[in-house]
């Protein structure tokens, strides 16, 4: 079941993966293998913030083999969300995807994806008291509508949650409070071949 909150009003889904543990230990090794040769010094700038110096990134993470699972089924969720805010059935794209694992300090300043259609975060090791993510009203002053009042809207993920929101969608991770290793994999989601008509919501 997929839950859309029209928050700002701008959709922010949410649901989980019910076959998480096709994720298991083969994995939790091989990436862990892989994230272990990345320097923990690594910084990297953003618009309004940086990554905190301990985050450890690695890219094209849903191009692993044993990512085969999680893939088929993300992508039929990203088809079930597009049906559901209005648009016709489409191909799915997947053009960057990355894993981040924060450990104690480690933080995520606010930024956006730029012209991405939608981004997806899916939440592979969310310890007991692991950071939330905060994204910010886009149209905040821009009227005095009540569905516009509302600064921030902030979402503690837990294990198996997946999130998706339009990339234009100011954000940013909390500071990592405790020790043990919060890991999310993140992607870049377009439609991939459609016709004109199916870029337009249905209204009738």
């Amino acid at each position: 079941m997929i839950i859309a909150q029209n928050v700002f009003p701008v959709i922010i889904a949410k649901t989980k993966w019910q076959d998480r543990h096709l994720l298991g230990e083969a994995f939790d090794k091989e990436i862990n293998d892989i994230l272990s040769a990345v320097p923990d010094d690594r910084k990297i700038d953003t618009a309004k913030g940086e990554y905190s110096t301990t985050i450890r990134q690695f890219n094209d993470v849903m191009n692993l083999p044993s990512m085969a699972p999680f893939r088929t089924w993300a992508e039929s969720v990203m088809k079930d969300l597009w049906k559901e805010i209005g648009y016709e059935d489409c191909d799915i794209a997947i053009e960057r995807s990355w894993i981040n694992q924060f450990f104690k300090g480690s933080k995520l300043g606010g930024h956006a994806h730029g012209s991405t259609e939608m981004v997806m975060t899916y939440y592979h090791k969310m310890p007991p008291g692991s950071s939330a993510i905060t994204f910010y009203n886009p149209f905040e002053g821009q009227t005095g509508m009540a569905p516009y009042k509302q600064k921030l809207f902030t979402i503690q993920p837990e294990e198996g949650d997946l999130l998706a929101w339009p990339g234009f969608l100011w954000h940013e991770v909390e500071e990592q409070p405790v020790d043990a290793g919060r890991m999310a994999i993140s992607m870049h989601v377009h439609q991939g071949s459609y016709s004109l008509a199916n870029r337009w919501r249905k209204i009738s």
